[in-house]
């Protein structure tokens, strides 16, 4: 249902939606920041047609604002069903050719867009992305990285390596054919779908800046107790699909990454003994077991073991010692 006192934009009627470049949708549970958000991507300069659906789950009218009056925004309501439901809704009204997903409380960079669209005509990978700039609560940037990812990225994105939404463009039908976000998911379901999208679908990224996601203290909807937890849960089933140990073993290109593949393993098998999934157990321990013989000269490197016994923090986030990742 359309949000009350809310104008629902007529982009359907005036730009064929197959005709539109992407959809930014925007889930919000009526935080101030709303604005600066939904404006960021109406400021684009962009010479293709785009779209945005806000969609409110904070169970309450919105403050009206200019905004809402933009032909290129809807307005629709979700009724507190969570993050996950929200944009999913929006995903399921989106006409763009690529989706966008935007969080309430952060913002595009001028000419995102932009940049976007020149990589959509160079890049066919399902999952396009830009580099990201963490700023703080007053806006001020804190650290800019970029991933560095490309094609196949499996191992990267399965064994920690964090593509945000807010800077990412996804191919709408590859978006449907993986399911859309898991509504199961208190929290990490953007890690969740990025790890099935890699499963079958490729990246690719530029290092120019497209978007700024806030860093501090706040009202959230994240259950931050269950984020560790959810991240093994989740990360099972996609060990579970065919051709998966392929897939990740061609996408482990360095020591540092088969040292990561293999811990992926080792750390399946604690966790399903922990739930008595004996079957996971033996198959885990077998791919695990199977890691370690096709490492060859790589079990000498030092990165590899590294990446057996260390945590995975995101490109750029390396202590200083450590391997580049």
């Amino acid at each position: 249902p359309a949000q009350p006192g809310a104008r629902a934009g007529p982009a359907a009627t005036t730009v064929r939606p197959s005709d539109l470049f992407c959809t930014t949708i925007i889930p919000t549970i009526g935080r101030d920041s709303l604005g600066q958000a939904v404006e960021s991507v109406l400021n684009q300069k962009v010479d293709r047609p785009f779209e945005v659906i806000v969609v409110n789950d904070s169970g309450r009218p919105l403050a009206a604002e200019a905004w809402q009056n933009d032909a290129r925004v809807r307005v629709i309501g979700t009724q507190r069903r969570e993050r996950c439901v929200a944009r999913n809704t929006g995903a399921a009204l989106a006409g763009g050719r690529y989706l966008h997903f935007l969080d309430d409380d952060d913002w595009l960079l001028p000419d995102a867009l932009t940049v976007f669209s020149e990589l959509a005509q160079t890049n066919t990978a399902a999952w396009l992305y830009g580099a990201t700039q963490l700023v703080d609560a007053a806006g001020q940037c804190l650290f800019q990285f970029d991933h560095q990812l490309s094609g196949n990225c499996l191992t990267p994105v399965l064994t920690g390596e964090w593509v945000p939404l807010q800077a990412s463009l996804i191919d709408a039908a590859a978006f449907f054919d993986v399911g859309g976000f898991d509504a199961s998911l208190a929290s990490v379901e953007d890690k969740d779908l990025l790890a099935r999208m890699a499963a079958r679908y490729d990246l690719g990224g530029t290092a120019i800046a497209v978007a700024a996601i806030r860093r501090g203290t706040w009202a959230s909807s994240t259950d931050w107790n269950s984020v560790a937890q959810n991240v093994l849960r989740a990360r099972e089933p996609v060990l579970d699909q065919p051709g998966v140990y392929k897939r990740m073993r061609a996408s482990a290109g360095s020591s540092y990454w088969q040292g990561r593949l293999f811990r992926t393993y080792l750390i399946s098998v604690v966790w399903n003994w922990q739930h008595g999934n004996a079957a996971r157990v033996f198959s885990r321990c077998l791919r695990a077991a199977a890691c370690l013989a096709l490492a060859g000269p790589r079990l000498l490197a030092r990165d590899y073991w590294w990446a057996v016994s260390h945590r995975h923090l995101t490109r750029g986030f390396v202590p200083a010692g450590g391997p580049p990742g």
